[in-house]
Order: structure tokens, then sequence, then C-alpha cells
């Protein structure tokens, strides 16, 4: 965004020559409640099977949380409960129950 942004200034001001690449429209979402959070329901370490900008329905599987410090246990998979883009991801690896793995968003009407 800074880049294109940065691009259509210099044009504007006769900088450089190139002609300027019209912005995209803007997309307007909302967060619907609640389902459009989700949440770590234990200690361990989260190997999310989803990336920034993916379109999620209730029920996907959403990764696993590990227990390093009990190589025997299984890992225990996590779930969106609602439907949306996903619009923020959870960058540290270590999580603790309630900290938010993933947020997401729906168009507006």
């Amino acid at each position: 965004i800074a880049d294109q942004g940065l691009h259509r200034l210099l044009s504007h001001l006769g900088v450089i020559d190139e002609k300027a690449v019209a912005p995209a429209p803007t997309r307007l979402m909302r967060v619907e409640g609640p389902e459009h959070y989700l949440y770590a329901p234990v200690r361990g370490l989260f190997e999310p099977a989803f990336s920034l900008g993916d379109l999620v329905c209730a029920n996907d599987f959403a990764g696993r949380i590990h227990f390093p410090e009990e190589p025997e246990r299984l890992p225990r998979d996590v779930y969106f409960s609602g439907t949306g883009l996903v619009v923020c991801r959870r960058v540290p690896t270590l999580v603790a129950p309630g900290d938010c793995l993933a947020h997401l968003a729906s168009d507006t009407d």
C-alpha cells in the first residue's frame, strides 16, 4: 500500500514520469461478533493452518496447539466458529488460554 501511494504521489508531483496506477476500490468490512474471533483454549505452541486473506467458514480447521513440555500428548485441534476473511493472525507461536489466534471480518452490505 505504501509503495503504491508513494508512486502515485511522486507521479502527481511530476518527480517521476510513470503514470500512477489507480488504487483498488475500498472494501468495507465489519466484525460481526464473538464468532469472528478465535481464541486459544489451552497453553502451547500454535501451528496455524490458514493465512491472512483466506476466506474461512464455521467449523473449518484453523490449526493445532502442540504441547512441547508433554511430547507424548497429541496436539489439540482448533476450529473457526464463524465465517469470514482472515484479517489478523497471531504471530507469536507461544499461546496461553484466551490469546487471540485469528480475527475475521465480513463485507458490509
